[in-house]
């Protein structure tokens, strides 16, 4: 038999065989998603936490990530900010985060890298950050 004949109708039966594959991935998704599957899934809470205060840490976690990440990246230039202008510059940098989530909830966003939950944490951990420098600076003028 001629091989450049098999080996097209190989290919399609491997592509037949990947499709069918996604396409059950794909209901099985659907499926999950009819029976309530949850957007967030953490594994379950220690004795003595509740579901909410488990989830809570877990975001406390990410945003604490994030923080060392980003403080890392730009060198802590939130705190010299903040030296260098005074707090306004903590509230300019919170408001505007708030500016991005009322357009954000209001408009269909344009940049879709950055979604609500990205913004409300980056207000935490702008909120965080000025109450680390203000025990910073209360401590040392003590």
């Amino acid at each position: 038999m001629d091989d450049s004949k098999e080996k097209p109708i190989e290919e399609k039966i491997s592509n037949l065989k990947k499709s069918k594959k996604g396409i059950e991935f794909l209901s099985e998704a659907v499926k999950k998603c009819r029976e309530g599957f949850p957007y967030f899934q953490a594994p379950p809470p220690p004795p003595g936490i509740t579901h909410d205060e488990h989830i809570l840490g877990k975001i406390f976690e990410e945003m604490f990530s994030t923080y060392v990440k980003k403080n890392a990246d730009y060198g802590n230039s939130f705190e010299k900010s903040i030296e260098k202008f005074g707090l306004v510059a903590s509230a300019v940098r919170l408001s505007d985060k708030l500016e991005r989530f009322s357009n954000l909830i209001s408009n269909d966003a344009q940049v879709k890298d950055e979604s609500i939950e990205d913004t409300l944490l980056d207000m935490a951990n702008y909120a965080a950050m000025t109450v680390l420098y203000l025990r910073k600076t209360r401590k040392d003028n003590e």
